[in-house]
C-alpha cells in the first residue's frame, strides 16, 4: 500500500498570497542577479583585482557554498520553525545576506591584496547566508500546493517576478549608479546596493508573514548520509541536476559576457542596458504562453525546444557581428526560447521532488532542491571563472582598447559557450523524458 503524505488543503491561494510569494522572488534575485551580472564587472573594472583572483574567488566560494547546500538541505527537512517549515529561514536570513550584499559593494581602499582577501571573504559569508535563505526559498512552490496546474501558475508568477527585477537591474543598475555615484562610480554601485539591499529586505519579509504553507511532508529522520545517498541515486533527480547545471551556465555566461561583449567587441557600451532588456523582456512577454503551452505540452517537451532555440539564436548572434540590427534580434530570438527552460525547469524539479517525498513518506523537498540548486550555483561559478580565465589568458587589460586575441576570446565566450550550455540543457533533458514520464 503506497504511503501518503500529510497534506493539509483546508484553504486555497488568494491573490494576495500569490503577489507575496512573487515579492519573494522579486527581492532574492533583485540581489542574486545583481551580483551574477556586474559582480565581475566591479572587482575587474571599478576595484581593478586581478582576473585571475577574481576567478579563483567566484569559483571556490560557489564550489564551497555548493558542497554544504544538500547538508543545509537536510537540516531543514528535519525541523519545523515558529515560522513554517521553510519560511522561518527566510525570515531569519535575508536581513543578514543583505548587509553582507551592501559589503562587497563599499569602497575598498586598501592595498591590492588586503582588497581581494576582503572581496573573497565577504562573498564566502554572503553567499553562506544567500544559501541558507534560497535553499528554503525553494521547497515552497511544493509547500503551497500539490496541484500540478497551481503549481505551474505560481511558478510562473515567479518567473514573471525574477523577469521583472532582472529587468531592473539590467536595465537601471548602471543608470542608477551613474546617476547617484557622479563622478565616482564606486560610490554609485554603494549606493545602489543598499537601496536594492531595502527594497530586497522588505518585500520577503512581508511575503513571508503572508504566505501559508499547506503540502508538508512529515520530518525527516533519516541520517544525512543516508537521505543523500537515496537522493543521488535518483536518476530523475542527476538529470535535473545536468539539467540545471547547464541552464544556469548558459544564463551566466551570457550576462556576465555580454558587458564585456558590447563594451568591447561592439564598440557600443551605451546600448548594454539596451541589450540586456531586450532579452529579458522578450522572456517576460512569453510567460502567458507558457502558461498555456504547459497545459498541451509536456514540460520536457518545451524545455528541449526552448533550449535549441536558444541555442540556435546565439549562433546567430555570433553570426551577426558588429551588425546591431542582426544582434538584437538574435537576442530577442534568445529571449523568447529561453524563457521555456527558465521557467518550466522548477515545475519539472518541484513535481518530481513531491513524488519522491510521497514515495519515502517524508521531506525530502529542501534537500532534492538543495542538491539541485548546488548544480546551478556550480553553473554560476563555473561560468565566472571560465569568463575571468579568458580575459586572463587573452591579454585582457581594463578600461582600454582591447587587442584582437582579448577580442576573440570575449567572443568565442560570448556565443560558444552560451550556445553549448544550452545544447547541455537539451542532452539532459531528452536523456531524462522516458524516466520521468511514467511518473509525473
Amino acid at each position: 500500500m503506497q504511503k501518503k503524505v500529510q497534506i493539509n488543503e483546508a484553504s486555497s491561494i488568494d491573490l494576495k498570497e500569490k503577489m507575496a510569494f512573487s515579492g519573494i522572488s522579486f527581492g532574492s534575485t533583485l540581489i542574486s542577479e545583481s551580483l551574477a551580472t556586474f559582480a565581475l564587472y566591479y572587482f575587474t573594472d571599478i576595484l581593478l583585482l586581478p582576473a585571475a583572483s577574481i576567478s579563483i574567488i567566484l569559483f571556490s566560494v560557489h564550489m564551497f557554498d555548493s558542497a554544504v547546500d544538500p547538508f543545509i538541505g537536510y537540516y531543514i527537512d528535519k525541523r519545523t520553525t515558529r515560522h513554517g517549515k521553510y519560511l522561518g529561514y527566510i525570515y531569519y536570513w535575508t536581513p543578514v545576506f543583505c548587509m553582507l550584499y551592501i559589503g562587497l559593494f563599499l569602497p575598498i581602499s586598501f592595498s591590492r591584496p588586503i582588497r581581494v582577501a576582503l572581496c573573497f571573504i565577504l562573498y564566502m559569508l554572503f553567499s553562506a547566508a544567500f544559501s541558507i535563505a534560497q535553499v528554503a526559498r525553494n521547497p515552497l512552490l511544493v509547500a503551497m500546493t500539490c496541484d500540478q496546474q497551481e503549481r505551474q501558475l505560481l511558478n510562473t508568477i515567479r518567473t514573471t517576478s525574477g523577469i521583472t527585477a532582472t529587468i531592473v537591474i539590467q536595465y537601471f543598475m548602471l543608470k542608477m549608479v551613474s546617476g547617484l555615484g557622479g563622478e565616482s562610480e564606486q560610490l554609485g554601485f554603494t549606493y545602489t546596493a543598499i537601496i536594492f539591499s531595502a527594497v530586497a529586505v522588505l518585500v520577503i519579509l512581508t511575503g513571508v508573514r503572508a504566505i501559508k504553507e499547506r503540502n508538508i511532508a512529515k520530518n525527516n529522520h533519516m541520517g544525512m548520509l543516508e537521505s543523500l545517498k537515496l537522493v543521488m541515486k535518483s536518476k530523475e533527480v542527476v538529470f535535473i541536476f545536468l539539467m540545471i547545471f547547464a541552464n544556469y551556465t548558459g544564463i551566466s555566461v551570457k550576462a556576465q559576457a555580454a558587458i564585456y561583449y558590447m563594451k568591447y567587441f561592439i564598440d557600443r557600451q551605451d546600448l548594454t542596458s539596451v541589450f540586456l532588456l531586450v532579452g529579458i523582456g522578450s522572456s517576460l512577454l512569453m510567460q502567458p504562453v507558457i502558461v498555456y503551452a504547459a497545459k498541451r505540452y509536456s514540460n520536457q517537451r518545451l524545455i528541449f525546444t526552448g533550449s535549441i532555440g536558444g541555442a540556435l539564436s546565439m549562433l546567430l548572434i555570433g553570426f551577426a557581428d558588429t551588425s546591431l540590427p542582426l544582434l538584437m534580434c538574435g537576442n530577442i530570438l534568445f529571449g523568447i526560447t529561453t524563457a521555456f527552460p527558465a521557467n518550466l525547469i522548477t515545475t519539472y524539479t518541484a513535481n518530481i521532488s513531491d513524488v519522491f517525498s510521497k514515495e519515502q513518506d517524508a521531506s525530502f523537498n529542501a534537500i532534492i532542491n538543495s542538491t539541485v540548486s548546488l548544480a546551478g550555483r556550480m553553473g554560476y561559478s563555473v561560468a565566472g571563472a571560465i569568463i575571468a580565465l579568458v580575459l586572463h589568458f587573452s591579454a585582457y587589460q581594463p578600461n582600454t582598447e582591447q587587442t584582437g586575441s582579448a577580442l576573440f576570446g570575449i567572443q568565442v565566450t560570448f556565443v560558444l559557450i552560451t550556445c553549448l550550455s544550452y545544447v547541455g540543457v537539451a542532452v539532459s533533458v531528452a536523456c531524462s523524458q522516458k524516466l520521468v514520464k511514467s511518473k509525473l
